[in-house]
């Protein structure tokens, strides 16, 4: 697993940035999420491969009142 650099920035370009952009809109929705998905298990240090469970017992559902 990677670790995260905090320190390091680096500014570009709007050149650099349309590319970037260009690039990432060329992929598909399914490899844009696997990239989120690294993002946040590197800044979380989380493994991507052994991801906890989701803990359902937070949310409830109400239902809606109609006026």
């Amino acid at each position: 697993m990677y670790k995260l650099d905090k320190k390091f920035t680096k500014a570009g370009t709007l050149k650099e940035a349309e590319s970037k952009y260009a690039h990432w809109k060329k992929t598909s929705y399914a490899e844009r999420l696997m990239a989120d998905l690294y993002l946040i298990c590197s800044a979380y240090r989380i493994d991507p491969d052994h991801l906890p469970p989701m803990d359902k017992t937070v949310f409830s559902v109400r239902k809606l009142k109609q006026t």
